[in-house]
C-alpha cells in the first residue's frame, strides 16, 4: 500500500512547487488549483482529485484498494523560522501507517 502512496508524492511535490509562490505573494491559498496551472480532478492515476480547503490542497487518492481508495492528503502551507514558506503533509483521512514518512504525524 506505501508503493501506492508513493506515486502519488510527485503530485503533492507538483502542488507544494506550483502554489509556493502564490501563497508567498498572497498569504493565502488561490481559490482553485486551476489557478496555479493545476488539475481539479484526474480519471487517472493516483488522485481523482485535488481541492482547496481551510488546511491546504486536499488531494484525494483513487486506487483498487479499499482501504486506500478516496482516502485524502492534506498538503498546506506555513511559515518556518525563517518566516519562508514551508509545506507539510501530514492533514486528511490517510492512515499514518499509510503515508511516507515526511507527511507522517510525529
Amino acid at each position: 500500500m506505501r508503493a501506492e502512496v508513493a506515486a502519488a508524492m510527485p503530485i503533492v511535490d507538483r502542488v507544494e512547487s506550483a502554489a509556493a509562490k502564490y501563497v508567498d505573494e498572497h498569504g493565502a491559498y488561490p481559490s482553485s488549483p486551476t489557478d496555479i496551472g493545476l488539475p481539479e480532478s484526474s480519471a487517472t492515476g493516483p488522485v481523482s482529485q485535488i481541492q482547496i480547503t481551510e488546511e491546504g490542497f486536499e488531494l484525494t487518492l483513487q486506487s483498487t484498494n479499499a482501504q486506500l481508495d478516496g482516502k485524502t492528503i492534506v498538503v498546506g502551507a506555513y511559515r518556518n523560522d525563517n518566516d519562508a514558506v514551508a509545506w507539510h503533509c501530514t492533514g486528511g483521512t490517510l492512515e499514518s501507517k499509510h503515508r511516507p514518512l515526511k507527511c507522517r504525524n510525529p
